[in-house]
């Protein structure tokens, strides 16, 4: 039990000494929201009525939605995830005319020739991030995850992200649910794995969407558990020394169309390196994640939020029945990662008892690595 607090010590201390030296690294925002496809929607009263076939009825909301996704709440955002994206070519060019002078947009369609509605990804164009290729990953007879690529429009470092919805808990039984979205959670993992085994450089990686489960959920653990992704939420909890280990929600994200207030849109991210790059993980970085951190580089997560959308309110006034979560990263640049790099390592292999003398391997205690790290002593912990 000591030693485990005293790791936490020196993880906090770590990070505190790091965000200094990463201050003015690269910030990368990424927003996940699901529209409300007036497709899905149902009109007030009649339930077998759906928004979208009557133009009067789906223009106010789409103008609505058009106009807040451009605005400050959401286009401060350099990635933006939507879910229930409409295919109609009156609904696009409404939400085209708003985002389009900010945002690039690329929109993938489920399989069906009776579907109307799949995702959509925007990419901030004067951002700092280059769109390279969108494709269609079927996780079920008819569903999708959009998997895009883009890189760095400086350095070119490569950033593969996953947006996704998965399937609605409709059975009875709780674990016929979790299992189906685990299942299709892991097949969306799996693509962005073999992935990044064919990149010969380090890359960052986010899979973002409404999961329809909260944090606690089988897909949700299982991202973390088996895959080494952090859950955005729980590591600014972390940070913020508000918390103490295990999963975050964020508060309500959506209301169910039983009326169900539930948080079930998220955000994680990693960073996959190719298996000449891998090194066996330890006990100390698992704690550093926990924390937000990615890699050895000093990308780590700095903030999770959700907006503020009302969902409590008259239908006719609803915008969308989930409210957006947003998720900014520090990503340094390369000359940055390789400056914090040798300090993370000496962190990951220094003692527990931050007092032992520089006697161990390399001759580098906790005190000397915190002291390279501000460039100047650290002060000394006394008995």
């Amino acid at each position: 039990m000591m030693r485990r607090f005293m790791l936490r010590i020196l993880s906090i201390r770590w990070i505190f000494a790091c965000t200094s030296l990463a201050s003015s690294s690269l910030a990368l925002t990424l927003t996940t929201f699901n529209m409300l496809a007036p497709v899905h929607r149902s009109m007030p009263g009649d339930t077998s009525r759906r928004e979208s076939e009557r133009e009067d009825w789906w223009r106010p909301r789409a103008e609505f939605l058009a106009e807040y996704i451009s605005s400050k709440a959401m286009s401060n955002s350099d990635v933006i995830l939507l879910q229930e994206w409409w295919f109609s070519p009156q609904f696009e060019q409404i939400l085209d005319y708003h985002t389009g002078r900010k945002f690039q947009r690329i929109a993938e369609r489920r399989p069906g020739h009776d579907r109307e509605d799949g995702m959509a990804v925007l990419i901030k164009r004067d951002g700092e991030l280059e769109f390279a290729d969108s494709q269609p990953l079927l996780t079920d007879t008819n569903r999708i995850a959009q998997l895009v690529n883009c890189r760095h429009k400086d350095d070119g470092r490569p950033v593969a992200i996953a947006n996704v919805h998965l399937p609605f808990p409709s059975s009875p039984d709780s674990i016929i649910n979790e299992r189906m979205q685990a299942c299709q959670v892991q097949k969306v993992v799996r693509a962005l794995s073999r992935q990044g085994q064919i990149q010969m450089e380090p890359q960052l990686q986010v899979l973002g969407g409404d999961f329809n489960s909260n944090s606690r959920g089988l897909a949700a653990r299982s991202v973390e558990a088996q895959h080494g992704f952090v859950n955005c939420a729980s590591a600014a909890a972390e940070q913020a020394l508000s918390h103490t280990g295990g999963q975050v929600n964020l508060g309500i994200t959506h209301k169910q169309h039983d009326g169900l207030l539930v948080s079930v849109d998220h955000i994680f991210a990693r960073m996959i390196e190719p298996p000449t790059f891998s090194t066996k993980k330890q006990k100390s970085e698992n704690v550093l994640r926990g924390y937000g951190y990615l890699d050895s580089g000093g990308t780590r997560v700095v903030d999770c939020v959700r907006g503020d959308l009302e969902l409590e309110c008259p239908s006719h006034f609803l915008l969308s029945d989930h409210r957006p979560v947003t998720a900014t990263l520090k990503w340094p640049s390369r000359d940055k990662q390789e400056r914090i790099l040798p300090l993370y390592r000496d962190f990951c292999n220094a003692p527990l008892d931050p007092l032992e003398p520089p006697s161990y391997i390399g001759g580098t205690n906790m005190t000397a690595v915190l002291s390279r790290v501000i460039g100047k002593p650290y002060p000394q912990l006394r008995p």
